[in-house]
């Protein structure tokens, strides 16, 4: 582990930055001071008042029905229908400030304000659209605006059909509230327009509502003629998206943002960290940004998106300059530190593409394909990262031999707002672990330490060499 002369004086940057990290508005969710009450859903229940599991809910909408702004809805494995055979179609209907947890097996009591710790499994609590139905339309939820998902499958979501938001947002579609998703998984969820599996947005424009997103699943989302096949957002507040994978999401025919589109973000900025982004892919004769696209409609001198130990592998977009990985419209601001833009390429095939990302990018400590040998940017590298494999997501570890291992820059890693590893702490405290859940502070012996610490030296992508 031995140290190069980059790092004199980090110590002293360290201390600026905490200190200006310390004074920060934390963007996650304080429950509310007085004690909710918790709803439990159990379809195989004989009904009740929803107070316990013995006279549980048998309907999530039965529960919701009941529930006042900051109350908790506690839902048992099983498979969720969230519509009838005529509908509604917009699916659960939210317009109270209330948080939902999955995964319960029907017998657990964990008090509040402990997070619930249910014993079940979080993929085993589905919400199925039946390609029928949008699966949750949360719309200006009352007077708390704060809307909690933790623990759910969203499946199968169709936004076509529904009478809020048609063609947005075909697993969620949630606006004019705070929103944040923890460990779920949106798969297979349709927005003919925007937002396969989630949209996003303040329709007043004013930029006043978070999303936030943690350990999280996105697959096989897409959206037709389009933006943003995971994800679709505009004019929201600052927030996070951490240890969330965007996997084969897609713009099918033409349109921005194979996984993620955000536009008109103003002077607030979503910040990725410990992302991975494999197999996205946008297309069209004009298509950008095969895994995220920013697009501004008025010049703006704040940044749109910070990105921070984040992996990019394999996706894809038509046209050559607008950034197979990454697309930043000369509007909008960028900044791209510790990360991996690697395999992503032109569609259609091809060896390799630059630029990898397009647009006013900020970029530092980060292994970026397509550079011939000493002009890639100032501490960034243009080699190959050694993956373990490419052939799925969480494959993206690397080789104990890559020249990525101990070459970030710890002090660009965010505050843990989210705390993603449920330890109480946030501000004051970069996030912590890596997309494995394992820690960031751990140094590779073999590595030549390269980067700037924060204590100790990070490596380059989403995963951390144990």
């Amino acid at each position: 582990m031995q140290r190069s002369s980059a790092h004199c004086g980090a110590i002293g940057r360290f201390v600026l930055v905490f200190a200006v990290l310390c004074g920060m508005r934390s963007t996650g969710f304080a429950h509310p001071q007085a004690q909710p009450t918790v709803y439990y859903v159990d379809p195989g229940s004989s009904g009740g008042t929803g107070l316990d599991w013995t006279t549980a809910k048998t309907t999530i909408e039965d529960a919701i029905s009941v529930a006042s702004d900051g109350d908790q809805i506690w839902v048992k494995e099983g498979t969720y229908l969230p519509i009838g055979p005529s509908g509604p179609f917009d699916g659960y209907l939210v317009s109270k400030g209330l948080s939902f947890y999955g995964g319960f097996l029907g017998n657990e009591t964990n008090p509040w304000p402990n997070p619930p710790a249910p014993g079940g499994s979080f993929d085993a609590t589905i919400i199925d659209g039946q390609t029928s139905s949008r699966c949750f339309s949360i719309i200006g939820a009352s007077s708390i605006h704060r809307v909690e998902i933790r623990g759910f499958k969203i499946i199968n979501g169709e936004s076509s059909t529904s009478a809020n938001g048609p063609a947005l947002g075909g697993g969620v579609y949630c606006v004019n509230t705070e929103l944040l998703l923890s460990d779920c998984k949106l798969v297979h969820n349709h927005g003919p327009v925007r937002g396969g599996g989630l949209y996003f947005s303040d329709l007043t424009g004013a930029g006043s509502w978070t999303l936030n997103i943690k350990r999280s699943t996105f697959d096989d989302n897409w959206v037709n003629e389009g933006k943003g096949g995971a994800i679709a957002g505009s004019f929201m507040n600052a927030g996070d998206i951490v240890n969330t994978v965007f996997s084969q999401n897609r713009v099918t025919v033409s349109g921005d943002g194979g996984a993620v589109y955000l536009e008109d973000m103003g002077a607030n900025e979503l910040r990725f960290t410990n992302c991975v982004f494999w197999r996205n892919s946008a297309s069209g004769s004009s298509a950008k940004g095969g895994g995220i696209c920013l697009e501004e409609t008025s010049p703006s001198s704040f940044s749109d998106a910070k990105i921070v130990n984040c992996t990019f592998v394999m996706n894809v977009v038509t046209v050559l300059a607008n950034g197979p990985a990454l697309y930043c419209s000369p509007n909008s601001v960028c900044g791209l530190h510790n990360s991996i833009l690697w395999g992503n390429t032109l569609g259609g095939g091809g060896s390799l593409f630059t630029p990898t990302f397009a647009g006013p990018v900020t970029v530092s400590w980060s292994d970026l394909e397509g550079y011939p040998p000493g002009t890639a940017p100032p501490t960034c590298l243009s080699e190959d990262p050694e993956f373990r494999s490419i052939a799925f997501a969480y494959g993206l570890t690397l080789r104990g031999t890559s020249n990525c291992l101990d070459h970030g820059n710890q002090l660009e890693i965010p505050n843990d707002f989210l705390d993603v590893n449920e330890d109480g702490l946030t501000i004051g405290q970069s996030v912590p672990i890596d997309l494995n859940g394992a820690g960031r502070d751990h140094d590779w012996p073999a590595a030549f330490d390269q980067g700037i610490p924060g204590g100790t030296f990070v490596d380059m992508g989403a995963f951390e060499k144990q």
